[in-house]
């Protein structure tokens, strides 16, 4: 490309990016409190030289100002209380995935709403402790950075929640496939826990989480019920702390009640009390 071509496409570029002043701009003016709106606008009219349109029953004006033009002359305008450039708004992104309308809980926090379209997003590894997870929904495809079951087996998801709860994290955006995931650049560590006859050990939970943590998880999810023991408590302490590691835990609580009649066992120690219910083997949402 010879130099008078080059410097012609920059300046077409430089063109693009930065509209010529002959262009102008579009102003909105309030007007203060009691003042006639039509003998403002023969005031602005006759400091811009533009023709200008009132927003009404907004106490509003609207005016294109040439390039080239001072707008500083219409703060002194008689009746005007503000001028600001118009701008516009984008409308919010809206997955199109074929469930995404089901999903309540996105649209009652509003989790898309910040973007016009979706970000590039950093990957950030999140650890999915429940029952596996279908290892070829396409929902998920290439968002399963490592999985491992530590109840035998593969961490092939036979019951469905480890599966649900990985979508909600990771699943695929705008891909024609299911529901659209709350954290699209997440890479998911799936560990197995729940066994073939549904029972969750305390030592399945805690060699899962020092693998995620291992494996650089950010975040920990568990949708478990909890164990009232030391051993479990012992499982939710931060991991890896003594090598500088460490995890968000997010836990969710066991939905399955307690057989009926079973009333919550309060132990009484000196200086308090605290409050623990019979442990729940079913993992739950």
């Amino acid at each position: 490309m010879s130099r008078r071509a080059l410097v012609g496409a920059l300046a077409s570029c430089v063109a693009l990016a930065f509209p010529a002043a002959g262009l102008g701009a579009r102003f909105h003016i309030g007007l203060e409190q009691g003042a006639d709106p039509a003998r403002v606008a023969a005031r602005v009219e006759r400091a811009t030289g533009a023709t200008v349109e009132s927003l009404a029953p907004l106490r509003a004006l609207a005016v294109d100002v040439r390039g080239g033009r001072s707008t500083e002359s219409l703060d002194r305008v008689a009746g005007v209380a503000y001028v600001e450039r118009a701008r516009s708004r984008r409308l919010a992104f809206a997955p199109t995935d074929p469930y995404a309308t089901r999903q309540w809980y996105a649209i009652a926090n509003r989790s898309y709403d910040a973007w016009d379209a979706p970000p590039p997003l950093a990957p950030v590894r999140v650890a999915v402790i429940d029952s596996g997870v279908d290892l070829t929904h396409p929902d998920l495809d290439g968002r399963i950075a490592a999985a491992k079951s530590f109840v035998g087996g593969t961490a092939q998801d036979t019951r469905g929640h480890g599966t649900i709860v990985a979508g909600i994290v990771a699943a695929e955006l705008d891909n024609s496939t299911g529901i659209a995931g709350l954290a699209p650049g997440a890479e998911l560590l799936v560990a197995k826990v729940v066994s073939p006859g549904g029972t969750i050990s305390v030592e399945a939970e805690a060699k899962a989480i020092r693998w995620a943590v291992r494996r650089g998880a950010r975040v920990i999810n568990i949708s478990l019920g909890v164990f009232a023991t030391r051993a479990a408590r012992a499982v939710t302490r931060t991991p890896g702390s003594r090598r500088r590691r460490s995890a968000t835990p997010s836990a969710g609580a066991s939905s399955s009640s307690p057989p009926s009649g079973t009333p919550t066992r309060r132990h009484t120690r000196r200086g308090g009390s605290r409050a623990t219910r019979p442990p729940s083997l079913t993992s739950s949402a």
